[in-house]
């Protein structure tokens, strides 16, 4: 958890995203998350005999369509209008049309060229909160379309002025510290290996006994 998941931090963004994987449109490492959590729990309810079968079954549920299918029923049986649950859940729609879009995007620039080593989530979460994405108790208004997209993934090579991380903002823009904060949440460097393995999100999976 000391980095994001997927590309998208914020409400509507990771709505947004959640759906585009639904639509087997996700980021690798979401979809190594899905599959690996919804394999386990397969496999603790002896739904399949091992963790690999567990896991296909999870991937072709999404990429097959079921599960979104099953998505869209959720929603319709908790409220939400018909139109409303089948253009959120169409395969080309404009989520915005529905979801609140910031009224202000800002695209932040690697500060050098080489390899994304890391990027500092707890920063991203501490900088969106002040903007308006989070509440610090109960009662205090969320701005949902406060967030940010990150444009790069871990092992990238990026260039000097490329744009790694795009931000929605509204009120209070963001101030010239946090944008800061924001650029020091990313790490550059000149080794690929330094970034670790890139290619997989799950390190270990533990089975109770």
């Amino acid at each position: 958890m000391n980095g994001t998941i997927g590309r998208s931090v914020g409400n509507s963004l990771e709505v947004i995203e959640s759906l585009e994987t639904l639509k087997g449109n996700g980021p690798d490492d979401l979809m190594e998350l899905v599959t690996t959590l919804g394999g386990v729990l397969l496999l603790m309810t002896d739904l399949v005999l091992g963790l690999s079968e567990g896991k296909k079954q999870i991937y072709d549920a999404v990429i097959g369509g079921a599960a979104l299918s099953k998505f869209e029923a959720m929603i319709k049986a908790q409220g939400v209008a018909n139109e409303t649950s089948r253009t959120l859940c169409s395969a080309h729609t404009d989520y915005y049309s529905i979801l609140r879009k910031s009224e202000h995007q800002l695209e932040l620039e690697a500060p050098a060229d080489g390899v994304v080593l890391d990027v500092n989530g707890l920063v991203l979460a501490q900088v969106l909160h002040k903007l308006g994405s989070g509440r610090t108790k109960a009662g205090e208004a969320v701005n949902h379309s406060v967030g940010a997209e990150l444009l790069v993934s871990l092992g990238q090579r990026v260039q000097k002025g490329s744009s790694w991380l795009r931000l929605h903002y509204e009120d209070p823009a963001p101030s010239p510290d946090q944008i800061n904060l924001l650029q020091k949440a990313l790490t550059v460097g000149k080794d690929k290996r330094e970034a670790g393995d890139g290619d997989t999100l799950v390190a270990e999976v533990l089975l109770p006994h």
